[in-house]
């Protein structure tokens, strides 16, 4: 008795700081408490496999009976989807004017420093751009070798360490180039990807050459944009990538540490034309959850989780909606395509909902330009793209975990 005490009191004072520092006016959304009354309880659940299958996967024959009897709402929490709530992913733009990125919303997703001697802001209006804004780097228009962005501003989710601290993690920029200076052998060096930890100590470097941008699936390149480059001696793809965040964060710093120097940086050679994108950070789950791993083994088992994980959880009488807890920004892709898969194979009678770890969110954006996010804007940016209507803040205490 004791001890929740003693939490209430530190959940109220952290509740009310929160308020504060949001202010009151930025709140427009009600957050309901959780309930312990019969009859209007939502009780939170985890929907165990218990059943073998014949193609060696499991299913639930547990029913929310125990609910549906006492007129309670279900908050279903499947372990299997739960392990693909790990699926992080951020995508850093390479544009400088915030009205120039593909949502204006996500301004934090980009870097502070663009060298107009090395690049210039371009709109790419051929059928590989599609209109979208991008950095451009060519000798012809005098641009001279350097760094072409570098200081993420948003550069601490990397640091956040529980679970994915063991996982490996990608890089993966969208770079194309003149078709003209393409050649099979060509060992010309385009760009080279620098990767600094929190104390600024460079820890990986990868050079990207005119060679590597080979596909052989289409024999040939032919202009397009790609994220992920070809070893032409060993005829595969070979993707940047970090064994673990250790790499980057060797001394655990803290992610809420405003001292953090984390960048991945792009430095260009001047040797060659070419147009640089965006920059997309993610961990092994996001990385077959997506489909980027060119070995699409994992992706079509996470697929087949969806295919029955989902009809079951619809089959359950009470159930309201799926819950994630713990969720940051660098969530959202995941979020916006759990949330699709849901409407697509429940008939929207499930809903996705969140529960957001505002601290964190708060911790990873360091004062910049003095823009903060409010409590409404975060609820803006966790539901413009999808369709999900409830956020919990922080973590719900339900009954029955």
């Amino acid at each position: 008795m004791k001890s929740r005490m003693v939490f209430s009191v530190v959940l109220a004072l952290a509740a009310a700081f929160f308020f504060l520092k949001t202010g009151a006016n930025e709140i427009d959304f009600e957050i309901k408490p959780v309930k312990d009354k019969p009859g209007n309880s939502i009780m939170a659940k985890n929907i165990k496999p218990n059943k073998q299958r014949q193609n060696g996967e499991t299913e639930s024959n547990e029913s929310d009976g125990t609910n549906g009897t006492n007129e309670l709402t279900t908050k279903a929490i499947k372990e299997r989807i739960n392990y693909l709530s790990l699926s992080k992913r951020s995508v850093y733009e390479c544009e400088e004017e915030i009205n120039h990125l593909p949502d204006p919303d996500y301004w934090f997703y980009r870097y502070k420093t663009h060298d107009p001697a090395v690049s210039e802001e371009y709109q790419d209006n051929t059928g590989f751009g599609n209109g979208a804004y991008v950095r451009h780097s060519s000798p012809s228009k005098g641009h001279k070798a350097g760094y072409i962005v570098k200081d993420l501003i948003s550069n601490r989710e990397q640091l956040f360490m529980p679970a994915y601290t063991w996982m490996k993690w990608y890089i993966l920029p969208k770079i194309r180039i003149d078709t003209n200076m393409f050649y099979y052998y060509d060992t010309t060096s385009v760009c080279r990807i620098d990767i600094f930890d929190f104390a600024e100590n460079l820890v990986k470097s990868e050079i990207i050459k005119v060679h590597d941008f080979f596909n052989s699936n289409s024999e040939g390149y032919h202009g397009e944009y790609i994220s992920q480059f070809n070893n032409i001696f060993l005829q595969k793809v070979m993707p940047f990538s970090l064994d673990s965040l250790a790499a980057i964060n060797p001394e655990y710093k803290s992610f809420s540490d405003k001292n953090c120097r984390v960048d991945i940086s792009v430095f260009w050679y001047g040797e060659c034309e070419m147009w640089l994108d965006n920059i997309i950070v993610e961990n092994e789950v996001a990385y077959d959850f997506f489909g980027d791993n060119p070995d699409k083994t994992r992706y079509h088992s996470y697929q087949k989780w969806l295919d029955w994980g989902i009809p079951l959880i619809s089959r359950q009488g009470n159930i309201l909606s799926i819950y994630e807890d713990g969720l940051e920004i660098c969530n959202l892709p995941f979020l916006e395509k759990l949330d699709y898969e849901l409407n697509r194979r429940s008939e929207k009678n499930i809903v996705l909902e969140p529960a957001i770890s505002s601290l964190i969110l708060y911790a990873h954006l360091k004062e910049y330009k003095n823009q903060f996010i409010s409590l409404l804007q975060l609820k803006k940016l966790f539901s413009k793209k999808t369709d999900i209507k409830n956020l919990a803040f922080d973590k719900y205490s339900f009954n029955g975990l």
